[in-house]
């Protein structure tokens, strides 16, 4: 690393940092859901079809999912705050320029570049909590940066939604709220030591298992964004069959959002806390009801439906965050989040193209029906893994 590292009696996190930290966090997920309700209006206003529509709200995950990793090792050389910062910046440049789009092709372009500021933001904001926090302080930080993602999903899609009515390129403007963080930025993150040690002294790399757990955790967060962003691509055209407006589409969307944050908010700092093979249980079965529900297209149903895939989101992120955060090997965490990042966007953009053909080939109902199906299996699936983790850890 050749990058600067405040001494040892200098820079200390402090309010500015977890405010920013935390702040950044609501943009993670950003890249769909402010835009999301603008969806039928942009395939209005430049003839797209179907597919070049919805790669709006996929490409970011894509690129994110491409330079996830590659980000991650390049925050390991540069510093984590000079990324951070810098990731903050071209995600609010690119991110208002979709406002100012004339062609489909040029939207499309700055949404991907956009997935590399993300990929940045999500992964720099992560490997600093990791550095800055340690032991319960830091499991209640993780806790409250999932709830913060959820906050910012409401936030954002209400407004979204609402944007969305006065104009398809208005929710584009959202895009500037990285500005204010970023000045939060300048003055709260600076780079400090990674820590070698985890918890209790304990070695990071003394963790029973650490390779498969965290491979487990990486194919969690991959299955689990493929269920729950099965939502947000098709809950436009899904509610547009009720006669929904797409003010109202954005709020039943924030639902999600919110019971992501309170539930991870509750669950954190609660101090019985599920072991990984519970959580991915309960987590991965709450999904499968999700989505059955939504088999039915009843529109309080589908409220319902919408608030257990944020409970049950609400459970895993700050778990899994919290497993590869304690299992990161020291000056490695740039590139372990790197990974988180690519494989939970690389679950995103895979869900968009495998329930899109579902879709096509079935009907929105049906498509939700088998999705639902195979949350329930991987369900069972991880935790029969991780039960057995456990035992040979004993």
């Amino acid at each position: 690393m050749s990058y600067n590292i405040a001494g040892e009696g200098g820079f200390r996190p402090n309010g500015l940092s977890k405010g920013a930290l935390l702040l950044a966090s609501m943009l993670i997920l950003m890249g769909a859901a402010a835009v999301a309700p603008s969806l039928n209006g942009i395939e209005e206003e430049f003839g797209a079809g179907k597919f070049l529509t919805s790669m709006i709200i996929t490409l970011p995950a894509l690129s994110v999912a491409l330079f996830g990793f590659p980000m991650g090792s390049f925050a390991d050389r540069i510093g984590m705050a000079r990324t951070f910062m810098i990731s903050l910046a071209v995600f609010s440049v690119f991110g208002v320029a979709g406002y100012f789009a004339d062609s489909i092709w040029f939207l499309l372009a700055t949404r991907f570049v956009i997935g590399i500021g993300i990929a940045g933001i999500s992964t720099s904001t992560t490997a600093l909590i990791g550095m800055y926090y340690s032991g319960e302080e830091r499991k209640r930080v993780i806790g409250m940066q999932s709830a913060f993602m959820g906050v910012g999903c409401v936030c954002l899609e209400i407004a979204g939604g609402i944007l969305a009515d006065i104009a398809w390129n208005v929710p584009f403007l959202i895009y500037a709220i990285g500005v204010p963080i970023l000045l939060l930025a300048s003055y709260g993150i600076r780079d400090v030591r990674p820590r070698s040690f985890d918890d209790g002294g304990m070695e990071r790399q003394e963790m029973p298992h650490r390779r498969s757990v965290m491979a487990l955790c990486y194919v969690a967060i991959f299955v689990a964004m493929f269920v729950m962003f099965t939502i947000p691509v098709n809950m436009s055209d899904y509610l547009t069959r009720m006669d929904v407006s797409m003010t109202l589409c954005g709020i039943v969307l924030a639902i999600m959002g919110t019971a992501q944050a309170v539930v991870s908010s509750l669950y954190t700092r609660s101090k019985r806390r599920m072991g990984i093979a519970s959580v991915f249980l309960l987590g991965f079965l709450l999904q499968a009801v999700s989505l059955c529900l939504l088999h039915l297209e009843n529109f309080p149903v589908t409220c319902i439906a919408i608030m257990l895939c944020g409970m049950a989101m609400g459970i895993m992120v700050p778990t899994i965050v919290s497993t590869l955060s304690m299992a990161s090997p020291a000056g490695s965490e740039g590139k372990v989040m790197g990974i988180y990042s690519m494989v939970m966007n690389l679950g995103s953009f895979c869900s968009a193209l495998v329930v899109d053909a579902l879709i096509e080939s079935l009907d929105f109902a049906d498509a939700f029906l088998y999705v639902g199906i195979a949350a329930a299996v991987f369900a069972v699936a991880a935790a029969l893994f991780g039960s057995r983790m456990n035992k040979k850890a004993v």
